[in-house]
């Protein structure tokens, strides 16, 4: 978002491996989610309290679904992540209230519809691999179509975390 001129934070639940881009703890977000003018970006993979924190929010918001992984998966190995994706999948319906939602690909979209979501307010932002000079690779997403800075002064990104 900066790249592209707008004001905008990070914060999350667990910011150990992001210090370099500025992240900040996710309850210092609560003093920003008191205005309508602001948008909320919220990155959902699996239960993390700061749910609430989205839900509460008078931000513009946003949802970007990456999926919960289904929770049976992890039945034979971890318990605790096991019950962390079973409670994310089961509150991803209480997060349809928000002014639009997208999953990474047209399955997840389906999911977030099939949870509860408008299917005229969900669409697909897919995450792109980009492969940098140095031989790593970073995820991005691209704005795709209009980017009116206009429209929203400060961007805020809540990420949920396992």
């Amino acid at each position: 978002m900066r790249a592209w001129g707008f004001a905008a934070d990070i914060y999350g639940a667990d910011i150990s491996a992001a210090p370099a881009a500025g992240a900040r703890p996710d309850g210092e977000y609560a003093a920003f989610g008191e205005n309508d003018v602001d948008l909320l970006l919220y990155h959902y993979s699996a239960y993390c309290e700061n749910y609430a924190l989205f839900r509460a929010s008078c931000n513009r918001k946003v949802l970007i679904y990456h999926n919960v992984t289904p929770p049976g998966f992890f039945s034979p190995y971890d318990a605790v992540y096991e019950a962390l994706c079973r409670r994310g999948r089961e509150l991803l319906g209480d997060l349809a209230e928000c002014d639009w939602a997208a999953g990474v690909s047209e399955y997840n979209r389906q999911e977030l519809v099939a949870a509860g979501f408008s299917a005229e307010r969900t669409s697909v932002l897919p995450i792109f691999i980009v492969m940098m000079p140095s031989g790593t690779y970073v995820a991005t997403m691209r704005c795709i179509g209009d980017c009116d800075r206009e429209a929203s002064p400060t961007w805020y990104s809540l990420a949920s975390s396992a």
